[in-house]
């Protein structure tokens, strides 16, 4: 078994201990100068709250400014990987259920995409993603 397979596999079983209720994709590959492992999973955990779990899994971190990849994280009791890329999705339900809960609080018409600007200085999506990306759902 590949290391970025082992990656994938060991953190699979972490998050599944961890969240037994959750169904996760975790997904490994490799391509020319590296690895990853992608994790998507829809509602559920806060991305922090997974990326408190599978940092520990990334042998480094990527320094946009000098564009330079550091290796910072080194371990050599686990498997680890270049890169761990999380994608967690909201299901509409719950994005209308919030959009209207906000537009309730605020007295406006949630349909009004002006009184979303007006009264927030956002639109109804930055809003909503906003109030829902630290919330366990």
């Amino acid at each position: 078994m590949t290391t970025h397979a082992q990656t994938a596999k060991a953190i699979r079983e972490e998050l599944k201990k961890a969240f037994p209720n959750v169904s996760f994709s975790v997904r490994s590959s490799s391509f020319s100068m590296g690895d990853d492992v992608k994790i998507k999973w829809t509602n559920g955990p806060t991305t922090e709250q997974i990326e408190n779990i599978t940092k520990k899994y990334e042998y480094g971190t990527f320094d946009g400014m000098t564009d330079l990849y550091e290796i910072d994280n080194k371990r050599n009791d686990i498997p680890q990987v270049k890169y761990i890329i999380t994608s967690r999705t909201i299901t509409e339900d719950i994005k209308e259920k919030t959009a209207q809960e906000i537009a309730d609080r605020f007295g406006f018409d949630r349909n009004d995409q002006k009184a979303w600007m007006e009264k927030l200085g956002e639109w109804e999506q930055q809003a909503v993603y906003k109030k829902l990306k630290d919330v366990e759902l």
